[in-house]
């Protein structure tokens, strides 16, 4: 029977054998519509989560095309409310940082580690975010903030704040990371300016930048190995 078809104690009695056999026997139990309707069990308002599921999935061809879908598409392709669409889109970035390693165990001596790890920062960011990675003496990464995230090609950036949170981790030097959603892999001028700036805030503190990494689609570009921190003063 179609979802569509389906009386409304119908769809209640599917969404509790669907429960059921998750709890029983784990996600691998179901199908990718299966998981999306029992993901959208909690927040959508409609009750045929069945009938949702499926003008998702229909709209976006799959589950991976899906979660890394925006919320904007999700609510004018298809039609879900935006709280529904902003769920969907945070599964991908959720389960990506599951995947990050710990900060205790990560070092990042040379701009190849920055790079690699400021990849799995971005996977499925569609916005640009920009992140601040706090070293110690060893290169040892002791915390990961982010601290800013705008629109699909800019997003402000406090030099303050970044000198603030360096003296609260004791940092002896940091990498600035950003993301450029289009997968253009070069510094712009802004991308410049902005270094210069946090360096002009991290000198009066006694905290070097060590590199500034540019992700574009699943690569990196780094000022260290362009020596463009030289140019700005390093």
């Amino acid at each position: 029977m179609a979802a569509t078809g389906r009386t409304r104690e119908e769809r209640a009695l599917r969404r509790e054998m669907l429960f059921a056999r998750y709890d029983e026997m784990g996600a691998n139990a179901l199908e990718d519509n299966e998981l999306l309707e029992i993901l959208l069990a909690h927040t959508t308002a409609s009750d045929d989560t069945e009938a949702v599921a499926e003008r998702l999935m229909d709209s976006f061809g799959s589950l991976p095309t899906l979660l890394g879908a925006s919320p904007q598409a999700m609510v004018n392709g298809v039609g879900v409310d935006e709280s529904t669409a902003i769920l969907i889109a945070e599964v991908a970035p959720l389960a990506a940082r599951m995947k990050l390693p710990p900060s205790s165990g990560v070092y990042l001596k040379t701009s190849q580690a920055a790079g690699e790890y400021a990849i799995s920062l971005f996977t499925h960011d569609k916005m640009e975010s920009f992140y601040v990675l706090f070293l110690d003496a060893r290169k040892r990464l002791v915390a990961t903030e982010l601290l800013g995230r705008g629109t699909v090609d800019e997003v402000p950036i406090y030099p303050r704040r970044i000198a603030d949170l360096s003296i609260k981790y004791r940092s002896e030097s940091i990498v600035l990371a950003h993301n450029h959603p289009s997968g253009l892999l070069s510094a712009s001028s802004r991308d410049y300016v902005s270094t210069v700036a946090v360096r002009n805030a991290l000198k009066e503190v006694g905290i070097r930048i060590m590199d500034h990494i540019i992700v574009g689609d699943r690569r990196y570009y780094s000022f260290a190995e362009k020596t463009l921190l030289n140019g700005s003063g390093e």
